[in-house]
C-alpha cells in the first residue's frame, strides 16, 4: 500500500472531481466523441519499466448533477460505496490499452483552467498492465482515476492512478487519495487523436 498523496501534488486541477470552485464542466446538449492516446509507464515491479499505449476514447461527460451524487456518496460512505455506486452510472466511453479489451468509463469531466484542458476520467475497476499482459481479472473493487492536463492543440502529459482510495472531507473542500494497488502511472505524450 502506497501513503496518502494530497491531490495537489499532481498539479492537475482535480477540483473537477472534488467540489470544483476554479470552473465548470463543458456540458453540451450532444457532445461530440473525442479520443485520447497515451503512452502509459508504469515503474511498480519487475525489472524494469512497464509500458503500454492506452486509448481514452470519451462518447459522453458527467452532468453536475451527477457529480454532485458520486460526491456526496464519497463524503457520506466513503470510497468502496464510490466505486459501486460508478457501477450504476451509463458509460461515457471506454479505456483500453493497446491489444486488450476496453473497460466503460464511469465518469469523464472536462475544463478549462488558465489556458490549458483538463481532464478528469474514472471508472469503477481498476485496471493494471499485468492484468493486460497476463489475461487475469482483478478482484480488488476501487477506482481507477486518469488525470490529464492539454494544451490548446491538444497534446499534454497525465497520471493513471489504479485501484485508489478516495476520502473527501466536503467541509474543507479537500480530497485525499491513497493509491493501493501500485505507483501512479505517468501518461507521456498525450494526444487528442
Amino acid at each position: 500500500m502506497h501513503p496518502k498523496v494530497r491531490i495537489g501534488v499532481f498539479g492537475l486541477a482535480l477540483a473537477a472531481l472534488a467540489l470544483a470552485a476554479a470552473g465548470h464542466a463543458e456540458e453540451a446538449a450532444k457532445p461530440e466523441p473525442e479520443t485520447f492516446i497515451a503512452n502509459a509507464m508504469s515503474l511498480s515491479g519487475g525489472a524494469g519499466p512497464n509500458t503500454a499505449r492506452l486509448r481514452m476514447y470519451v462518447k459522453g461527460w458527467t452532468t453536475d448533477e451527477e457529480r454532485g451524487n458520486l460526491l456526496r456518496v464519497l463524503a457520506e460512505q466513503g470510497s468502496r460505496k464510490l466505486a459501486e455506486a460508478l457501477q450504476d452510472e451509463k458509460p461515457l466511453g471506454t479505456i483500453s490499452f493497446s491489444n486488450s479489451l476496453g473497460y466503460d468509463l464511469r465518469y469523464a469531466r472536462t475544463m478549462e483552467y488558465e489556458g490549458k484542458r483538463r481532464i478528469v476520467l474514472a471508472t469503477d475497476r481498476p485496471i493494471l498492465g499485468a492484468e493486460v499482459m497476463n489475461n487475469t481479472r482483478s478482484l480488488d473493487n476501487a477506482v481507477t482515476l486518469i488525470f490529464l492536463e492539454l494544451d490548446a492543440e491538444g497534446n499534454g502529459a497525465g497520471k493513471m492512478l489504479v485501484g485508489a482510495e478516495l476520502v473527501l472531507d466536503a467541509e474543507k473542500r479537500d480530497l485525499t487519495i491513497e493509491t493501493v494497488l501500485t505507483n501512479p502511472i505517468q501518461l507521456t505524450k498525450v494526444r487528442k487523436d
